[in-house]
C-alpha cells in the first residue's frame, strides 16, 4: 500500500499508541469512522450506550440516511459517501466470530421519529431481529428520571487484554479514552445503567409494542 492511504494508516497507528487522544487534526467524518472501525475490528466486546438515536452498529440504511439528512449535519452532496463509510462498520457483526455487542438504549431514542413513522417502525423491527442473535444483547433504559448517562452517549471497546478504550464523539472530533482510571468511570456508569435497564425480554416486548403502535397508527390513516 502506497500514497496518502498508507500515510493515513500510519498516522492512525501512531495515534492508537497514545493515551486519550483527540482527532482534532482529522475532523473528516470518514477518517474518524475508519478509526472507530479499526478499534471495533480488534474488540472482543463492544458496550454502547445511546441516549437519542439507535446505536450506529444496529441502524438500518434508511434510518442512517434520514438521520444525516434531517439533522442537516451532512451536506446533501456528501450523504452517499457518509452512508458507505458508516455502513462499513456493520461488517464487524457479519464476521465468522463477531464481537459481543451489548447495547443500552435510552427509551427516548426509540420514540425519536427519525425518517417518519415507517422508517422508525422498520428500524424497531430490525432491532428485534438483531436481539435474537447470539452475540447481541439489547436492553432499554426506561425513561424514569435522571441517570448517569445524561451527559451523552459513549462506547466501551474491550480487547482480550487491558482496560479497554472509550469512544466519545461530537460534530467535529472524536476522543479515545484509554487511561485506566477514566475507563473505570465509564465502566461504573455502564453498570449503573445496566442496573436500571429492563431485561432483554422486557426490552424486546417494549420495542415490539412500539413497532405495533406505529403500524396501527399508519393503518388508521
Amino acid at each position: 500500500m502506497k500514497g496518502p492511504r498508507r500515510r493515513e494508516l500510519l498516522v492512525l497507528a501512531r495515534e492508537a499508541e497514545r493515551r486519550g487522544w483527540w482527532q482534532r487534526n482529522h475532523p473528516d467524518f470518514a477518517q474518524r469512522q475508519r478509526t472507530l472501525i479499526a478499534l471495533e475490528a480488534r474488540a472482543q466486546r463492544i458496550i454502547n450506550f445511546e441516549t437519542t438515536v439507535v446505536p450506529g452498529l444496529l441502524q438500518t440504511g434508511e434510518y442512517t440516511r434520514a438521520l444525516m439528512t434531517e439533522s442537516q449535519a451532512v451536506p446533501p452532496e456528501a450523504v452517499e459517501q457518509h452512508m458507505i463509510t458508516r455502513l462499513n462498520r456493520h461488517k464487524v457483526l457479519l464476521r465468522e466470530r463477531p464481537p459481543k455487542l451489548h447495547v443500552l438504549i435510552h427509551e427516548s431514542a426509540l420514540h425519536q421519529m427519525v425518517g417518519g413513522r415507517d422508517v422508525l417502525r422498520r428500524q424497531l423491527e430490525h432491532l428485534l431481529e438483531c436481539s435474537a442473535k447470539h452475540n447481541i444483547s439489547i436492553r432499554v433504559v426506561a425513561n424514569t428520571g435522571g441517570h448517569v448517562g445524561a451527559s451523552g452517549a459513549f462506547t466501551l471497546l474491550q480487547q482480550h487484554e487491558g482496560p479497554g478504550v472509550v469512544f466519545l464523539e461530537n460534530l467535529t472530533s472524536s476522543l479515545f479514552v484509554e487511561e485506566r482510571h477514566e475507563v473505570d468511570v465509564y465502566r461504573d456508569a455502564l453498570r449503573n445503567l445496566a442496573a436500571r435497564a429492563l431485561g432483554e425480554g422486557q426490552s424486546a416486548e417494549l420495542i415490539a409494542e412500539l413497532a405495533r403502535r406505529l403500524d396501527t397508527e399508519a393503518s388508521r390513516e
